[in-house]
């Protein structure tokens, strides 16, 4: 049944469509999560919907976040294509997740046909068509149901991988169209593709590289005039990227971040960066083999620092160093495997931290696009397996090996996809895998503290807070410095017990790794402003004050403690005289300032913060019994009432309406 299945070419593409949308069909009813939030939701040029689409090309990608350039890792992100397509979706149906999920698995099914078409068309470009069809097939089913891609399509924000890969094999496309015919017209066609995979993000380069693979690989000595032209005309587009890529966002050098979460190699001894990388490398063949476990996290330390002692970093050399042996000998005798681990190599070298800090040690998503080298050769090697063999038996067993590969990674893609239901699921499933990542126990113990926060059931929210706190522990021990981690600590314990010592501790220690942390100064305010005890207010506004002591809600809610609650005035007025400095103009800490300075008698001092409160406020019939009252005390009983009959009047005027 598969031998007539892989010559017939309508069928194939039928179920080259289907199968791949029909296995994350189920993420429609998964919601937002991981990065979408810096891409979508969180995003102010994509919730201005069509309007944000010039801020989106105008800037580089993380700024509608954070609503400021942000040179989070190496070499910044541009990459609007996708990111204005969530605009578009915004305006046509709002933020509606089960959507934008059903068009990543659309847009998934037409990349496979991408992939189906590319592959035959290279193998055709190769002279050996009696095998194209064939071959083209096993490997576009295995890169289509394969586990690996879930972190593409399950999350919504790998969009822009889904677009780079199918405008590069665009490109590829018509590349081959041009060398086939000469019409000039198809290689503008490649170059205009080429432009919008770039767009889209920044690997689609690597599809220069393929385009010049291919053209070494058929080298014609007639058409060198061709094959420089479109090679010419391919790095003019990409040119053009780069030009507004630099001018929006900056070039790639820039300097490696100096956070442990943006720059894995942060700590890493001189003689552990490579061999970390190598290992990396083997991990990643591992995946393309036997996809389990899979986790969005390789954070420090899930991958940990290696050393060359580590038999598997040399065996990861052996290997890395035998695929272009294996090129080079493939390079006339075979020229489909050659190509197919070319291709694996060049697409992987740009995300394996040799060239760029990627700001990860490894991420499941860089696999998308080299594994359809893997494809390649996987489809070629399962086609002479099943043809070659003069054991028709033997066949058989292989056919059905190859099926149940196709139903094990199916079944793996389709509960993959569960996992990515929301972040809730995903931390603290993942978390589970990625034990030593201080990110994957952050994320986790953040997801758990909100879902705290919300919970009504109090055993159930102690339940919660309890392991978000465990959690976030773990985080901190693997990386002390970790401020995120810090901050949703001091959280935690404030929503747990509000044990004030633990909150202050995580908050001091942000204080003095972040003083420009502006979050954690608002957090502490706040949540010092709701308690009502003297003890954790003074302590805890000391302690803002000591490493901002111009922060005014600060100065002026110490300034209040030390007046309303500890009738303690004149320090009252040392912070409260502070705040109003701070912000002249703020009414209600004038009020407070003279209310103080009256509580311990000095009338003529708190006589000009009244004046201020009334001039600022002249509706407010309390500020005229305020100012009154003090001229009352300072013996101007004329001037008092004067203002205490303004102050019945504007009473009288609030009774009749």
């Amino acid at each position: 049944m598969l031998k007539k299945l892989l010559q017939n070419t309508q069928v194939q593409k039928i179920l080259i469509f289907i199968l791949p949308v029909l296995l994350y069909l189920n993420t429609v009813t998964n919601d937002y999560a991981l990065d979408d939030s810096i891409v979508i939701t969180e995003n102010i040029y994509v919730q201005k919907g069509i309007k944000g689409i010039k801020e989106i090309f105008s800037n580089d990608t993380f700024t509608g976040f954070f609503e400021k350039k942000k040179d989070l890792v190496q070499g910044g992100r541009y990459r609007p294509l996708s990111v204005a397509s969530f605009a578009i979706e915004k305006s046509m149906w709002g933020n509606t997740p089960a959507l934008s999920h059903f068009v990543n698995a659309l847009l998934y099914g037409l990349l496979c046909l991408l992939v189906y078409r590319t592959l035959m068309q290279v193998i055709l470009y190769f002279d050996v068509r009696e095998y194209a069809i064939p071959v083209a097939f096993l490997g576009t089913i295995l890169y289509a149901v394969h586990p690996v891609h879930t972190e593409v399509v399950a999350n919504i924000k790998g969009r822009d991988e889904l677009l780079a890969v199918s405008f590069g094999l665009l490109t590829i496309l018509n590349f081959l169209k041009y060398l086939g015919n000469g019409k000039i017209q198809y290689i503008v066609l490649s170059g205009i593709c080429l432009f919008m995979g770039l767009l889209s993000k920044e690997n689609a380069l690597t599809f220069l590289a393929i385009a010049f693979l291919i053209s070494i690989l058929k080298f014609k000595p007639y058409a060198r005039l061709q094959y420089s032209m479109s090679l010419l005309i391919l790095s003019g587009f990409a040119g053009l990227y780069f030009i507004i890529r630099w001018k929006v966002a900056g070039g790639f050098a820039g300097d490696a971040v100096n956070e442990l979460m943006n720059n894995p190699f942060l700590y890493a001894a001189e003689n552990q960066k490579y061999p970390t990388i190598l290992y990396t490398l083997i991990v990643y063949l591992k995946l393309l083999v036997y996809p389990h476990p899979l986790t969005y996290d390789y954070y420090p330390y899930h991958i940990e620092l290696q050393s060359w002692t580590n038999p598997l970093v040399i065996l990861s050399l052996v290997f890395y160093i035998l695929f272009p042996i294996i090129f080079f000998y493939c390079f006339r005798k075979n020229k489909l495997i050659a190509f197919g681990t070319a291709f694996f190599l060049i697409t992987l070298l740009p995300v394996s931290n040799l060239l760029v800090n990627i700001g990860a040690f490894m991420n499941e998503r860089f696999l998308f696009l080299p594994s359809v080298g893997f494809a390649i050769v996987a489809g070629y090697l399962l086609y002479l397996s099943i043809n070659r063999d003069k054991k028709q038996k033997k066949a058989t067993f292989i056919e059905l090996i190859f099926l149940l590969v196709v139903l094990l990674f199916s079944g793996m893609t389709i509960d993959r996809n569960r996992d990515w239901k929301n972040n809730f699921t995903l931390f603290t499933h993942d978390v589970k895998i990625s034990k030593n990542s201080a990110k994957g126990n952050c994320t986790a113990g953040g997801a758990l503290l909100e879902r705290g926060q919300k919970e009504k059931d109090e055993k159930a929210k102690r339940e919660y807070l309890e392991n978000s706190i465990v959690y976030l522990n773990t985080a901190l021990e693997i990386y002390p410095d970790y401020i995120d981690a810090l901050l949703l600590l001091g959280n935690a314990h404030y929503n747990y017990n509000k044990n004030y010592n633990k909150v202050f501790d995580s908050y001091q220690k942000i204080f003095v790794l972040a003083p420009q942390y502006d979050l954690a100064f608002s957090n502490l305010n706040i949540m010092l402003a709701s308690e009502k005890e003297p003890g954790p207010r003074k302590t805890g506004y000391h302690l803002i004050l000591k490493y901002r002591p111009d922060d005014f809600d600060a100065n002026y809610q110490l300034g209040s403690t030390y007046g309303k609650i500890l009738n303690l005035f004149d320090s009252a007025q040392m912070y409260l005289s502070k705040a109003v400095q701070i912000q002249p103009e703020n009414k209600v800490a004038n009020r407070d300032m003279g209310v103080a300075c009256a509580l311990t008698g000095d009338y003529k001092k708190s006589l000009p913060y009244f004046e201020e409160v009334l001039e600022m406020d002249p509706s407010d019939p309390a500020n005229y019994i305020n100012l009154g009252i003090t001229y009352q005390n300072l013996g101007n009983n004329t001037k008092a009432a004067e203002l205490f009959r303004e102050a019945e009047k504007l009473r009288n005027r609030e009774d009749v309406n």
